[in-house]
């Protein structure tokens, strides 16, 4: 029982220090495709 504890706690503890990161790169990729989309229909303007 203790080892599966703490093979969860060592993930656990993974996913937090992934997630910052996971999240970083989600955000700079919406804002990627958001210029992405904003230049094409601002151009013509």
């Amino acid at each position: 029982m203790n080892v599966i504890n703490g093979t969860n706690e060592k993930r656990f503890q993974q996913f937090l220090i992934a997630f910052p990161f996971i999240y970083g790169l989600t955000e700079l990729g919406y804002l990627l495709l958001k210029d992405l989309f904003t230049i094409p229909i601002s151009l013509p303007l």
